[in-house]
């Protein structure tokens, strides 16, 4: 028996779904919050979309939705296929833009990043650069750079290079949904946790918390989870 015309619309919102649950599972796979890449949502959402394909829809309005929603799949699956091959070839630009931060850590000031395009251009700027002063992007120091003239955090956060980890990933994610980054450092970002440690304290007890990096309505945000 034919699917109704309701029962078309409900699998074609559910396709929809799953297809803004993949995307955000690919973008977190390429922002190194996922260690695997989501295959088994793929293959799902590839399920689906065979189901539908083969599903005659004589609605003209849910039609045409189902087929939007289709080319939208089409453009994210070669979006991820072309990032993919990139991470392959050790071309994508936040491989060399991890890897820039490496050597930074390591003491050696790099070139810009917009003049690196792949990782073999970072070492052949490492093999020429000299040992300056850790500077980020607006010259200021680094994190690391900064411990001697910063107070450390409050004892109630995660470690002191935990928190420059939570930092760097905060950024590439806030860089990834094309927010603003100009004005988020460090110590703003210490600060503003340490804003809500009161709250937390209350909501958890005693209990340690830590903090990750999720990607919700196309804002990075952090979100605070108790150990």
């Amino acid at each position: 028996m034919a699917p109704t015309a309701k029962e078309i619309e409900a699998m074609v919102n559910e396709f929809q779904r799953q297809l803004e649950g993949t995307r955000v599972a690919y973008e977190q796979y390429f922002l190194g919050m996922e260690r695997l890449e989501p295959q088994g949502h793929l293959r799902d959402l590839e399920r689906m979309l065979r189901r539908l394909d083969q599903t005659y829809i004589s609605n003209t309005g849910i039609r045409f939705r189902f087929r939007s929603i289709q080319q939208k799949m089409n453009v994210y699956r070669n979006y991820w296929n072309r990032t993919l091959r990139a991470i392959e070839a050790g071309t994508y630009h936040r491989d060399v833009a991890r890897m820039r931060r490496k050597m930074v850590n390591k003491g050696i000031d790099m070139p810009a990043l917009k003049d690196l395009k792949s990782t073999a251009d970072i070492e052949r700027a490492v093999r020429d650069a000299g040992e300056n002063p850790v500077r980020d992007g607006r010259g200021e120091a680094s994190p690391s750079a900064r411990k001697k003239q910063t107070p450390q955090p409050n004892p109630n956060l995660p470690s002191e290079k935990s928190m420059e980890s939570l930092y760097k990933r905060f950024v590439r994610a806030r860089k990834l949904t094309g927010e603003d980054t100009a004005n988020l450092t460090y110590d703003k970002m210490v600060k503003t946790l340490e804003k809500q440690l009161p709250r937390l304290k209350q909501l958890h007890g005693d209990r340690d918390v830590d903090f990750q990096v999720v990607v919700r309505s196309g804002r990075a945000i952090l979100k605070a989870k108790a150990k």
